[in-house]
């Protein structure tokens, strides 16, 4: 099943939210408390090694910087200026903590570079190395 298919299965069996005039199957989310409040964004990705990066190729700042990015891009392409992230870290046993810091140092610094904080997140030890990110928006457009 590809990724399209997946994301058409999943929206068919959720529910339209009134404060969410656009969920499911964009990028970004857009979302209100209260009519004609600024609208919120809201983006999330999975970066999964051996699919999106691979740490014997890729230096690991880089990666960090990527999960951030990625996340980053789709607030803007929205028109909205992102605020504030969530990381979830899957951290394989193996992993060495100088590659960890350097993949943690990367997301910060991109972060940084966009006055952006991060403010919580997960972790979890798993098999392989993966960056779960949400970002959280605003945009000037009521809703």
């Amino acid at each position: 099943m590809g990724e399209r298919d997946c994301i058409r299965r999943i929206r068919a069996r959720c529910r339209r939210h009134p404060l969410v005039p656009l969920g499911i199957g964009d990028d970004c989310a857009v979302f209100s408390l209260a009519a004609g409040e600024t609208a919120g964004l809201v983006s999330t990705d999975t970066l999964a090694a051996g699919v999106h990066f691979d740490v014997a190729w890729h230096p690991p700042e880089d990666i960090g910087r990527k999960a951030a990015a990625v996340n980053i891009s789709d607030i803007a392409a929205m028109g909205g200026e992102p605020l504030f992230a969530l990381l979830s870290l899957t951290v394989p046993g193996g992993l060495d903590t100088v590659v960890l810091e350097a993949v943690t140092d990367g997301f910060v610094a991109e972060l940084e570079r966009h006055g952006m904080a991060l403010v919580g997140g997960d972790t979890v030890a798993g098999g392989a190395l993966a960056l779960g990110v949400t970002v959280i928006g605003r945009a000037d457009a009521p809703v």
